[in-house]
């Protein structure tokens, strides 16, 4: 017994102990483990015990060495504010300074910095007020990202080293391409100008997608994982509801034009079943756009601009609409889940093209129209609390559960919270 759990296994496992700090430099306390003494204890049991733990203390730190190595990036282009805080220490960006584990990078407002990898084709260009911090490790390189821009510029990389972008809502994989990566507090947004990716999401239903040259993503509660035909940030879109055939929304032609197609029965009701282009809303705004076209897949299609307080059907909102045969309608949800009511004002009819616009002040809600764009009718009003995040958008409903219906919207307008402040027109 001495020899099947003593001295022979102590010395194997010293020489293993051994050769594992001659490749990888593992600590000294391992090597001053008193293996002498938990091989001379009186039970086998005891002693085989006993070893097992050295045994996989030291696989432990065999295997988190070998995760790990030198980040190997440096700062490439720093400009105004960015510091690396390093511990307790808030060292100021210069070109050429090498990051280490654990640092974390933050750019200030009107500020953004460059960095690139010393053995990789990994370019990172980062946007004012963000945060990141880099990890190398041997299977690639990963970037944390708190919050802010991040456009990565990734040379191919071998499958066994991808380049990894993580935020809280979801994760980023890479082996080559270019893209754009946004963090909020409450979303995350991939962009593929080049190549692919893919892109997994951490909360909720864990999924993950493949996103393709000019396609982007989001990740966040409420919102579909999915690669759709880029739209420029921070629009994005999904189908409210569940509408019979899936909507999508293309940009290009013009700037400020969008394409959208959008089944549905409705945007009335209890519950509402359309195509959506939005985006996050906190406090006040206004939106306002040229609705160019109409499809006429039913009377009581709709074109609208609408401030959502969520994204699910019953959600409280208020809503400006154009349609092809019943005129411009403002309507709203007062409670989730309740009946959506509407003006029944005596309007002089008017169809498409024409302009809508809906502002967004404090608890008001005004909704107006207008046939250039510069002399405006209101058309309704209603005081509605929202939540401090909503949505703002525009959308189509096809009043046909089974047929898309595609509609225009040019020289789409929104002024966020402290944006240039747009007057409220004349009553």
């Amino acid at each position: 017994m001495r020899t099947q759990f003593g001295r022979k296994k102590s010395g194997a496992a010293g020489r293993a102990i051994k050769q594992l700090r001659a490749r990888h430099g593992v600590g000294n306390f391992l090597l001053r483990f008193p293996f002498s003494e938990i091989m001379g204890a009186t039970k086998p049991s005891t002693r085989m015990a006993m070893a097992a733990a050295v045994m996989l203390c030291a696989a432990l730190a065999a295997f988190l060495l070998l995760q790990t190595e030198p980040v190997r990036m440096e700062i490439s282009e720093a400009s105004g504010s960015v510091v690396i805080e390093r511990q307790a220490e808030r060292i100021p960006a210069r070109v050429g300074f090498a990051l280490q584990a654990k640092d974390v990078v933050r750019s200030s407002a009107a500020s953004s910095f460059k960095l690139r990898h010393q053995n990789y084709d990994v370019e990172f260009t980062v946007d004012a007020n963000s945060a990141l911090n880099v990890i190398g490790t041997r299977k690639g390189v990963r970037v944390d990202l708190f919050s802010g821009k991040v456009e990565a510029q990734v040379g191919r990389q071998p499958a066994s080293r991808p380049v990894v972008v993580a935020t809280a809502q979801g994760e980023v994989k890479v082996l080559g391409t270019h893209f754009l990566v946004t963090a909020t507090e409450d979303l995350t947004r991939v962009e593929v100008a080049e190549g692919k990716v893919r892109f997994s999401r951490k909360l909720g239903a864990r999924s993950s997608i493949e996103v393709r040259a000019d396609q982007y993503a989001v990740a966040g509660h409420g919102i579909e994982l999915a690669a759709k035909t880029l739209l420029p940030a921070p629009w994005v879109s999904q189908d409210i509801g569940k509408p019979g055939v899936a909507g999508s929304a293309s940009y290009g032609g013009a700037p400020g034009k969008f394409t959208v197609r959008g089944a549905g029965e409705d945007i009335w009701n209890e519950a509402d079943s359309f195509h959506f282009v939005f985006q996050p809303l906190e406090g006040d705004g206004e939106i306002e756009a040229l609705v160019q076209s109409v499809q006429e897949t039913e009377e009581r299609a709709k074109a609208c601009l609408a401030v959502r307080e969520s994204l699910d059907p019953g959600a409280k909102y208020v809503a400006v609409s154009l349609t092809p045969g019943n005129n411009t309608w403002f309507q709203f949800r007062e409670e989730k889940n309740a009946f959506s009511h509407g003006t029944d004002k005596k309007l002089p009819k008017v169809e498409a093209p024409y302009w809508l616009k809906l502002i967004k002040h404090g608890d008001r809600v005004t909704g107006y129209r207008s046939a250039n764009g510069s002399e405006w009718e209101r058309i309704g009003e209603i005081s509605l609390r929202f939540g401090p995040k909503s949505f703002v958008g525009f959308g189509v409903t096809s009043h046909n559960d089974t047929v898309l219906n595609n509609s225009l919207f040019e020289q789409v307008r929104f002024t966020p919270p402290g944006g240039q402040k747009t007057s409220i027109p004349k009553r």
